[in-house]
Parts: structure tokens; sequence; C-alpha cells
């Protein structure tokens, strides 16, 4: 989410939309709205798959699968311990299975899991998920559904074609990262593929709607060079991930699954500080407003996130104010609305 000075934004609002011809516009803009439509259909496809997701009961961790929590009433709890570590689901290592992927309703699950220094075997069958655990899963589509439609309404309503552009960009790919995330440990390879894609490019597009605010203090090659570097990291990101699926080589996938994750966490890093620097740095009121508009919807959605979910379950001393995260992601949906509402309401795209 970013603004310019005026003699940006007169620029952009005589001349970017001129730019382009009429029927190359609507064109462009039809590719647009279609993103939008594949993006609201992949979420709907994501609510329906976790409402009818395969359940046994338990949750471990995907890289070595120690057992996290076991449901109450479920046919793993007294099969299943919480010290025990799960080895492999159905033959395969729990790191390449991760939890159910490819496990359908009705299908039978075997565990191989190591318990005190022993290798037991378990076999379960996998059911339907029960309310409580599907309402436990639904916050990251629920919220992912608020930033696609903040994203397509400053699209749709913004004056400022490349800033709107780009917002819509950054919380249409957040939202596509979000559902698919959250369906990645359970569905195929295919999903997890548009995960890592809408969180590569998501994350470009969130460091270049926020280059926005900095721009007026800089040389237009400055910013284009930055934006290029910007988008040149996702690129080359995108090559390594399809040569690591097509190769199937444990190897470059792990390289591949650690540059992802080292570029989203820059990614957030540099989303968070540019706008910090932005502030100081700009003598643009209506910047300035924007960025304290940015800053408040963090606070009242990430900080109750941070207290209530991440602080209350690593330090005891918190225990009392522990909510679990599943309950908290909800507060999410209020950084979407904060921001989407100051863009249009304000005019700050």
């Amino acid at each position: 989410m970013a603004t310019h000075q005026d003699s940006y934004s007169q620029q952009r609002s005589s001349g970017g939309l001129r730019s382009f011809s009429g029927d190359l516009q609507y064109c462009f803009d039809f590719l647009v709205y279609a993103l939008a439509a594949a993006i609201l259909a992949h979420l709907i496809w994501s609510a329906i798959f976790m409402v009818n997701r395969p359940f046994v009961g338990a949750y471990w961790r995907y890289y070595d699968g120690q057992v996290l929590a076991i449901t109450s009433g479920s046919q793993a709890e007294g099969l299943i311990r919480s010290t025990d570590r799960v080895l492999s689901v159905n033959g395969v290592a729990t790191s390449e299975a991760l939890y159910l992927r490819g496990i359908e309703v009705g299908d039978t699950v075997s565990l191989a899991i190591e318990r005190g220094g022993q290798q037991v075997a378990l076999t379960l069958a996998a059911s339907k998920a029960p309310v409580s655990a599907t309402v436990q899963d639904l916050p990251p589509i629920v919220t992912a559904t608020f930033f696609w439609a903040a994203g397509l309404l400053v699209y749709a309503f913004s004056r400022a074609y490349r800033q709107r552009l780009v917002f819509f960009l950054f919380y249409g790919l957040l939202a596509l990262a979000l559902s698919s995330g959250a369906t990645s440990a359970l569905a195929g390879d295919w999903n997890l593929l548009i995960y890592r894609f809408a969180g590569i490019w998501g994350g470009g597009a969130g460091i270049i709607s926020q280059l926005y605010l900095l721009q007026p203090n800089m040389s237009q090659r400055r910013f284009r060079s930055a934006s290029a570097l910007t988008l040149g990291i996702p690129l080359l990101l995108t090559f390594a991930i399809i040569a690591a699926f097509r190769l199937d080589s444990p190897d470059l996938s792990s390289a591949a699954a650690l540059a992802f994750h080292t570029w989203v966490a820059v990614s957030l890093l540099l989303i968070a500080l540019i706008p910090v620097l932005a502030y100081y740095r700009t003598d643009s009121v209506k910047t300035r407003q924007q960025i304290r508009f940015l800053v408040f919807g963090v606070i009242i959605s990430v900080a109750p996130i941070l207290f209530f979910s991440v602080i209350g379950y690593w330090l005891p001393a918190f225990d009392a104010v522990y909510i679990p995260a599943h309950y908290t992601l909800f507060l999410l949906v209020l950084l979407p609305i904060v921001t989407g509402y100051a863009a249009l309401r304000h005019k700050l795209l």
C-alpha cells in the first residue's frame, strides 16, 4: 500500500491510464479480474477441501514428526502419545508425506512411530474431520478472503493505476498463499507449488508496494533498479523450484525450500522496515497519514496474536492469557479492512 507526492499522483492520474490504448487497457483489466476470479475459485476449493479433509485425530510436525496434539475422543487417543514421533505415513517419510497428503476419507493410514527408542506400527482409518477440527482449520482461508476482497476493491475503485495494480497483486497473492498454505500438507504437489509461487511473488509485490512510499525521495533510476532487483529474485526462485520439481532431486528440493523460506522472511522484514524509513524521510502529509493507518492496522491485528498466542504459548508466566492461534488468526482480517478503508476513503491510492 503506497502513495506519492502530488506531482507523482498527477502524473499517474493524467498519463497512467492514457499510456495504454483503450482496447489494451480493457484486455489488461480482463486479465487482472481473471486472476482475481482464479484466486476466489481456489479460496472456495480450499474451504470445501478443509471441510471434507481426512482426519486421524493427531497432529505432528512435518519436518521431524514430533506429535503436537491429540484430539480428545478420537481414535488416536490411547494409541498415540504426546511423546511419540511419527517416522513415516504409509511408508513415506514424514518430511515428504507432511500430514496426510494424497490420503482420502476412508483410506487406511499406516504410521511408523518412534516410542521410547523403539519403533511401533499403528494402523488408523482416515475419517472426516469433526466440526471442532474444521473450525480450527478455516481461519487462514477466512482471512485470505478478506485480503482478496480488499485488493480487488482497491483495484476497482482507485485511480492510481500502477499502485493499485501492485496493491492488488500483493493482497491477492497473499490470499492465495494463505489458502494454499492451509491445504499444502494435505493436497497434492500442485497445491504446494501454488503456495510457494504465491509466497515468492507476493513478497516481491509487497516490497514494491512499500517502495512507492520512498519514491518521492528516490531518483527514478534507483526506484527502477530496486524494483527490478525485487522482481529478479522471485524469478530466479521460480526457476529453481520448477527445476527441483522436474528433476525430483531431494537435495535440490531442500535447497529450493530453504531459499523460499529465506526470501519470505526477508520480504516480511523489508515490508515492515520500509514504512518506518519512509515516515522519517518524507515531508508528505498524505504519505505519513497512510503509514499511520498501516501501523494501526498491524497493531490491532498482529499484536494480539503475538501476545495471546505466541508469548502465551512459549512463556509459562503468561499461561493465563494463552489463546490458541487458530482463534486469534481471525484478527488478521482487521489488517485488510483498515488498509483497504484508508486507501479508498482517504484516497491514499
